[in-house]
């Protein structure tokens, strides 16, 4: 029934952020699912950024089915293990559906908040001959989709197309925990335009309470539960606007200036 929903719009969260490819994928995604498509550029393999901004769509669609499709996929060092790149992958958290690369952080947000425990995840040559049975692309489009480098163009758009539609995706059911091995608690995952450091961490990871003192990689500070109630010129922690219905996340923040800049925070830097 999921596959039948009339979604509202796509997120496209991706490392190929230029003006030229951003605006070529938006106009795949649109051009294959007749939706409205809106891009979230991230760093170079920015794959933890990737993960936090994944959650804060998902709460965007406030329970409207939605579509994202995330790719932040280095193909040197530990992407060499594969023929082409990491694998993909799709899920649903709620009626949106999630369609994303596996390597790295960028599911790290979904296994912590524990909004999917099987994900499904997808062999590109093996969709691709799935694609050539039902006329959706050729013998010479399908063998330049499996070669080819900017798959999150020649391939994720085509791959959602499919789902949306109903048409049998070959997929392989697979445990998250599998893919994401190692904990992302306590890192900051984007920096915002005022400095404010958007972290992985859950009030409920530290005990956060109005008044507490948390020590952190940059001192010592206080917990305050609004950004409004914090002092000017103050550091502090406080609960921010991101994270998925009532799992709000953590931000380390200066109020009236920016932490990054003082402190010299960068994504994927530690905070505690």
């Amino acid at each position: 029934m999921r596959y039948n929903h009339h979604y509202v719009s796509v997120v496209v969260i991706n490392d190929c952020s230029d003006d030229g490819t951003a605006t070529r994928q938006t106009n795949r995604i649109s051009t294959l699912t007749g939706l409205p498509t809106h891009f979230i550029g991230i760093g170079n393999y920015a794959d933890l950024e990737g993960a936090g901004h994944i959650i804060d769509a998902l709460d965007s669609f406030a329970g409207f089915p939605g579509i994202i499709v995330a790719n932040a996929a280095p193909r040197h060092g530990e992407g060499k293990k594969w023929p082409n790149g990491s694998p993909f992958c799709y899920f649903f958290v709620d009626e949106t559906l999630v369609v994303s690369t596996i390597q790295g952080s960028i599911l790290s947000m979904i296994r912590k908040m524990k909004l999917a425990d099987m994900i499904n995840v997808v062999d590109v040559p093996e969709v691709v001959e799935a694609m050539k049975k039902i006329g959706m692309v050729d013998e010479v489009t399908g063998k330049r989709i499996v070669n080819s480098q900017f798959r999150s163009f020649d391939f994720e758009p085509r791959l959602v197309s499919m789902i949306i539609q109903g048409i049998d995706v070959p997929h392989h059911p697979t445990p998250i925990a599998e893919l994401t091995p190692h904990s992302v608690d306590g890192l900051v995952y984007h920096v915002d335009n005022f400095g404010n450091c958007k972290t992985t961490i859950l009030p409920s990871d530290i005990d956060f309470t109005p008044g507490k003192i948390i020590k952190t990689k940059y001192g010592e500070f206080p917990c305050y539960e609004r950004l409004k109630d914090v002092p000017n010129d103050t550091t502090a922690l406080t609960i921010g606007s991101s994270g998925f219905k009532s799992m709000r996340l953590i931000e380390f923040i200066i109020q009236g200036k920016s932490a990054a800049q003082k402190y010299g925070v960068k994504t994927a830097d530690r905070l505690i």
